[in-house]
């Protein structure tokens, strides 16, 4: 059964949070929704579906992210940790968000500093907080 992201939104929250965010998502459907998600809070988003895309748009000359929001397990190929580190190491700055339905202690072993778990399935609020609560922790 397919992971659902709620389209609820916390009245504590603006809903606006602005900024550079690439996804790193390889189920369809969820990788819409967050896009669209984020598109509605001001984002400029770039979605893509699998380890290679996403090495290749961090390694770009194009513009730099100012957060990752990426699915832990990308099917064959590398995972979302292998990719965080990757993007850390070219952009010390880069906040992380990483989603999965596997365990969030996993984060303590393979996960960067300072990124945020969210467990699957996860609501359109959840994520938006978790990008209010990465937006102090990095300089702008």
């Amino acid at each position: 059964m397919p992971e659902q992201i709620s389209l609820y939104r916390s009245p504590r929250s603006s809903g606006h949070i602005g900024g550079r965010k690439l996804i790193v998502e390889d189920e369809r459907l969820i990788g819409l929704a967050l896009k669209d998600c984020l598109q509605r809070a001001g984002c400029h988003v770039t979605w893509v579906e699998t380890d290679g895309a996403a090495y290749d748009a961090l390694g770009a000359g194009g513009p730099s992210f100012d957060t990752l929001i990426l699915d832990v397990d990308l099917g064959p190929g590398t995972t979302g940790f292998d990719i965080a580190r990757f993007a850390r190491a070219r952009f010390p700055d880069i906040g992380v968000v990483y989603s999965s339905g596997n365990p969030a202690e996993w984060l303590d072993n393979f996960g960067v500093a300072g990124a945020i778990y969210l467990s699957k399935p996860f609501t359109e609020w959840s994520l938006i907080a978790a990008l209010e609560r990465l937006a102090p922790a990095r300089p702008r």
